[in-house]
């Protein structure tokens, strides 16, 4: 017997001896690839990008991934190293090129997304996003747009200055305190909701909605899931975000079934078709079939989240240079209040468009040094790879982490790009700039909502600064007169990134003094 157990253990040893062995000859000679064999050597970056990708995961994780990818690239160039597998690209040109061709298709991190089921945003696959774009294409054109401004005005701007006007009554008639990040959230979120279900959610009115807070959460957790696919779970594990995800899917499979009822009765009766109605009667090209209810319930939740979320922190922005700038706020003032004097007439988009240049200008500025978008969109270098400027290559089935904020920092394009200067959007040399501002990216999967955030902000930005006065409370510890020591810029609000570039802390920072102009 002990005989039997003394061989037992012997094996027992010789095996673990053996997986042992095996296991490190294998970390051996993956380190001994990754510290001298592996293709991206040549790319320059830190050291410990050859080995772990630890450092990047850690920064899309706590929402601080444009500073460390900023940083990287200070030190070694526009193309850097930022894991084993991946790079970063920050000039503006080979980002475009990327973006201009479906060959180079999304990373995996986009697939890692995908929690419901993919969609025109999560997808990796060409003829799925082509087959998306149809879809909803007519919802996002300037004359499909143009047919539903007087609903956007009605819902959104009209609702906001009522709910403005309510509290400055409230507060003693004279002025009130308002979060500027809350109003326009829920104002896009209004707008979204009316456009893409028939359906006002009256989150303005309310103060606020709880699919609102789905979309501050979701967005969190799709960066992250980005980065570490398992965190899926924590949607099924943590009792507030379980809540907040079966409420939104709620949302969504109510608004889809009663369509559906009213299409079968034949009860459904609109002047115009909004988003639900135009992907519930679509047909897959890939099966022949109409979509399934949960690709439609991922589809809208993203057309809510991207509706509300990427919009109303753009005016965020905006707003919020307005108040750091006071020179600036005073040119935008003075231009709306010359070219619409009248203020029983509405500011029309098409109007603001064509008559506010500098205010448009301004608005270009805030894109381009903060955009919501700043964090990198990732593609894959396809399998011939890709020959970027100064003659960089980049090997085969590569992850590019492309990196707009980078791009509108550049120094070769942007003169004192740290500097807020909309002025540089003026003129001749202005309009080529412009096309250099990547916020809503470029090429085959530029965003389809584009348009619709240029008529949000030239609707409701010039309507309210031409009824209001803005400034900041005494209290406030962000103003002109907070300037940083290198650059002599005032300091910005501390931002963070999750999918969509917002401020950090924006109960403290985006809070302003609002009264009625004399």
């Amino acid at each position: 017997m002990s005989y039997l157990l003394s061989r037992n253990n012997f094996t027992q040893f010789t095996n673990t001896r053996v997986i042992v062995g095996v296991l490190g000859a294998y970390t051996v000679a993956k380190l001994t690839y990754l510290a001298f064999f592996n293709p991206l050597n040549v790319i320059p970056g830190p050291w410990w990008a050859r080995f772990t990708s630890i450092p990047h995961s850690i920064s899309l994780l706590r929402g601080t991934i444009i500073e460390f990818v900023t940083e990287i690239h200070e030190k070694y160039g526009s193309v850097v190293r930022i894991n084993p597998d991946g790079v970063s690209i920050s000039r503006g040109s080979d980002i475009r090129k990327v973006l201009a061709s479906y060959k180079y298709e999304k990373g995996t991190k986009s697939s890692n997304m995908n929690e419901i089921h993919e969609d025109i945003f999560t997808t990796r696959n060409e003829s799925f996003n082509r087959m998306r774009r149809m879809q909803v294409a007519p919802a996002f054109t300037h004359s499909g747009l143009s047919t539903v401004e007087d609903l956007i005005f009605e819902v959104g701007v009209e609702s906001l200055m009522s709910k403005i006007d309510e509290e400055i009554r409230n507060n003693g008639g004279k002025f009130t305190i308002i979060n500027y990040f809350n109003k326009f959230q829920t104002t896009s979120a209004d707008i979204i909701s009316e456009l893409a279900l028939g359906n006002n959610i009256h989150s303005i009115r309310d103060g606020g909605h709880y699919i609102i807070d789905f979309v501050n959460i979701e967005m969190q957790l799709m960066a992250m899931r980005s980065a570490i696919p398992f965190l899926t779970i924590l949607s099924f594990i943590i009792p507030k975000i379980m809540k907040l995800r079966i409420q939104g899917i709620n949302f969504s499979l109510d608004a889809i079934k009663e369509r559906k009822k009213l299409i079968e009765e034949n009860r459904y009766k609109s002047k115009r078709d909004d988003i639900l109605h135009m992907y519930i009667t679509a047909i897959n090209s890939t099966n022949q079939k109409l979509l399934s209810d949960s690709e439609l319930i991922s589809e809208l939740l993203l057309m809510i989240g991207a509706g509300t979320d990427t919009t109303s922190t753009t005016m965020t922005w905006i707003l919020h240079f307005y108040m750091l700038y006071p020179d600036v706020y005073k040119k935008v003032v003075d231009e709306i209040n010359d070219a619409f004097p009248d203020k029983s007439k509405p500011i029309r988009h098409q109007e603001a468009r064509k008559n506010l240049v500098y205010f448009t200008a301004t608005v270009y500025e805030s894109m381009r040094l903060q955009p919501v978008s700043g964090s990198p969109t990732y593609r894959m270098s396809s399998e011939e790879g890709v020959l970027l400027e100064e003659n960089i290559f980049i090997p085969p089935n590569t992850e590019m982490g492309l990196f707009i904020q980078g791009a509108h920092m550049d120094e070769d394009i942007w003169k004192n790009s740290k500097s807020f200067n909309p002025d540089r959007f003026l003129g001749e040399e202005g309009e080529k700039l412009k096309k250099e501002v990547l916020v809503f990216g470029a090429g085959v999967r530029i965003c389809p909502g584009r348009n619709l955030a240029w008529l949000e902000i030239l609707t409701i930005l010039p309507n309210l600064i031409r009824k209001y006065e803005f400034k900041l409370p005494e209290e406030s510890i962000l103003g002109p007169q907070h300037v940083d020591e290198i650059t002599g810029e005032p300091i910005l609000a501390k931002s963070r990134a999750y999918i969509v570039t917002a401020p950090k802390y924006p109960q403290r920072d985006c809070n302003i003094v609002i009264s009625h102009k004399i």
